[in-house]
């Protein structure tokens, strides 16, 4: 069965889009067929990461019957370097006030997975509280919050793993990123993990040096302290049981 994790946020600029592709990266460098479905594929950030042609359609162009299947899908295992496995970009497209429902949607990651016979879709969520954001959480085997160490994120990640009781999602994992190199890794996993009650995947040191960096920091120098974090946490991820 196909593995769908949702990395999810509260608030834009925790992260998450570098995290989703660099873990995607090392889950597909483990012999995984990895499909990361992003948010949106002008992202500034995935600019960066990877080399995506601007005029792919959506997920959603496929949902509305405008385009097949296959030409939604852009494959960047070579451009990035991979001797194993396979990573493919999808754009999600999905409108935030009014997504296609969580069956029709289901129904379309579905098919996805039958055509590149995927072992993993990482979906990189919309921030925040929105309908598609609410739908895209539904639909996970795995909720995957990041969170930064701040007033907002504490609040927001109270309300995030309310809404995913409430929308049944069976498992959860915290991804605390950003942190200061004033505390200790083990120091903030304790104290996150008492906080919420939800398992800490991993505690990623800030890096400054990857701020405007271009290409995949974990396939460029895979000794770099947030690789080593990026590969705690695909393992994490990929072993959990679900």
């Amino acid at each position: 069965m196909t593995r769908i994790i949702s990395l999810h946020s509260f608030t834009e600029g925790a992260g998450r889009t570098t995290l989703a592709a660099n873990i995607a990266a090392l889950m597909a460098q483990r012999g995984q067929q990895v499909a990361l479905l992003c948010a949106r594929t002008d992202d500034p950030t995935l600019r960066h990461l990877f080399t995506l042609r601007k005029d792919v359609p959506s997920l959603n162009d496929y949902i509305q019957g405008s385009v097949p299947i296959r030409e939604i899908v852009q494959e960047v295992t070579a451009q990035i370097g991979l001797a194993r496995g396979r990573l493919h970009v999808v754009e999600l497209g999905v409108p935030s006030g009014a997504p296609p429902s969580l069956n029709v949607l289901s129904s379309a990651i579905d098919t996805l997975s039958e055509l590149l016979h995927l072992d993993v879709v990482l979906i990189e969520n919309p921030a925040g509280l929105a309908r598609s954001a609410l739908t895209l959480i539904a639909l996970a085997d795995l909720l995957t919050i990041v969170l930064l160490l701040d007033q907002e994120h504490y609040n927001g990640v109270s309300v995030l793993l309310d809404v995913a009781e409430r929308l049944g999602v069976p498992l959860v994992r915290l991804i605390v990123n950003q942190v200061s190199s004033e505390f200790t890794q083990t120091e903030v996993k304790v104290r996150v993990e008492e906080t919420y009650q939800q398992t800490v995947a991993v505690v990623v040191p800030y890096s400054p040096d990857l701020n405007g960096r271009d290409g995949l920091i974990v396939v460029q120098n895979s000794s770099h302290v947030f690789s080593a974090a990026c590969s705690v946490a695909a393992s994490a991820l990929l072993e959990v049981n679900i």
